[in-house]
Parts: structure tokens; sequence; C-alpha cells
């Protein structure tokens, strides 16, 4: 399974349960959001399975948190039609089964979530419960990165970018790695790095690329930290000590200009 795309299931999963505490969902008696379920209300049958998911104030029990998705997806409601998704793709509750999560994700991403639309670009751009589809990958990500999501941004800029895809644009593909790494996306930083580091799409400039590789190092997670910190280290070590401190002092800067500090 995608490490990565997994991540993100659980990121969005853990938003879902933060936008039913807003409308006090979660504050209310188990008895009587159970009965409110019961009563077909879409939201309490998606709180409830999510209670069931992440084994809050109950006993977890992943049969009947799809049970309760099912429910309120079945009403239209994208966070359900989500979760379900995510259960079929990861295999929780079900038999894992990547055409039951796409079909899921679609109904879900239909209704305007850039992360739902992001992640069917995902399975798009993969092959994963559905032929592979560049094209569908690449209409998917700018849904979604028309919207604003960096990680849509990223994946659509890395469509630019890699010359599999078969769409090589390197100078579109800065662009969208931009508006990710403006947003703290480690990976988009590390990209422009190695763009500065080979001359894709920009004048060759190693200066520029450290700098770019002082911020992936900065925000990117533990798992991939070391080499983030290698690339960082590797291009250092071709410029001098007085660009190095350079390219830090304008990172520095650079973060608290875009307010990421």
């Amino acid at each position: 399974m995608n490490k990565l795309f997994k991540l993100m299931l659980i990121l969005i999963a853990c938003f879902s349960m933060s936008l039913l505490q807003a409308i006090d969902y979660q504050s209310l008696p188990l008895d009587e959001l159970t009965a409110l379920a019961q009563n077909n209300d879409a939201e309490a049958q998606l709180q409830l399975g999510l209670m069931y998911y992440h084994g809050l104030k109950i006993n977890k029990n992943y049969q009947e948190a799809h049970n309760w998705f099912l429910k309120a997806a079945k009403q239209g409601l994208a966070r359900a039609q989500f979760h379900m998704g995510t259960m079929y793709y990861i295999g929780l509750g079900v038999k894992q089964d990547y055409n039951e999560a796409f079909n899921w994700m679609l109904l879900a991403a239909i209704q305007g979530d850039p992360r739902h639309q992001n992640l069917v670009g995902m399975m798009y751009d993969k092959g994963e419960g559905v032929k592979q589809n560049y094209i569908e990958a690449r209409r998917w990500y700018t849904l979604a990165a028309e919207q604003g999501l960096a990680d849509a941004q990223y994946n659509l800029g890395t469509l630019f970018y890699e010359e599999e895809y078969k769409m090589e644009n390197h100078q579109e593909a800065r662009k969208l790695f931009l508006k990710a790494a403006e947003q703290g996306h480690a990976n988009a930083h590390y990209q422009l790095g190695l763009m500065y580091l080979i001359g894709h799409g920009v004048i060759q400039d190693l200066e520029k690329s450290y700098f770019w590789f002082v911020l992936a190092a900065t925000f990117v997670s533990q798992d991939s930290l070391e080499d983030y910190v290698n690339s960082r280290e590797m291009v250092g070590n071709k410029i001098s000590h007085q660009q190095r401190e350079k390219a830090k002092k304008q990172a520095r800067e650079w973060i608290k200009e875009k307010g990421l500090e």
C-alpha cells in the first residue's frame, strides 16, 4: 500500500472528526446520538461510525463503523463516502477492494472537496481501483489544485515534471511547485531544489538549490529527513561558506514572510 496515500487518508479522517466537533454531535450522549442515527440523521450516522472507527467512548468496531458510514454515504454525505472508500482501500471491517474504494472516493470527490478530488487523482495516477489514466489524474489534480490544495499542486507539478507522464512542461511544474512550497510543502521545496541543481525549467543555480533544500529539510517529516539533509549537504559542499550562510538567512526570512513559523 502506498504509505503517503494511507497517511493522507488518516489526516483527512482526523479532519472529519474536527468538523463534527464544531457542530457538537460529539457532545451528545451515546443513546441520543444513536437515536438520531436510527432516525436517519446522516450526520449522526457519520459521527456514530467515527466513534466505532476510532474507538471513542465505545469499543472500536470496524464492522459497525462500516454499517453507519454506509447509511450516511447512501444519503449522499461526502465525508461518509470518503470513509467508505478508506475502509475498502485499507481493508478495515471489509475485504480490501480498490475498485470499491475508488467508486466511493469518486462519489465524494464529485461533491467538490479538494482533498477527495486529489485522492481520486492519485488513484488514476497509480491505477488503483481504476485503469491507470494520467489524463484523468491531471483533471482531478487540477480541480483540487485550483482550490489551493498544496498536495494537489505538488502532484500536478509532478505530472508536468516527470518524463514518464509525457506531459513535460518544466515551467508549469515550477509554478505549481512554488504554489505548494509557499504552503510549506516539503516535497515541493525538494523538487525546486532539484530543478535549480539540474537546471530544469530554470537556470542552474547551486545557491538557490541549497536555499530550497534548506527549506525542504526544515519542513520534511522524520521519515525522509535523512535523504533531504544529505541532498542539502551535497549541494552545500559545492558552494562557499558565505553562500551557505546567505541562503540559510534567506530561508529563515522566507519562512517568516510566508507565515510558516
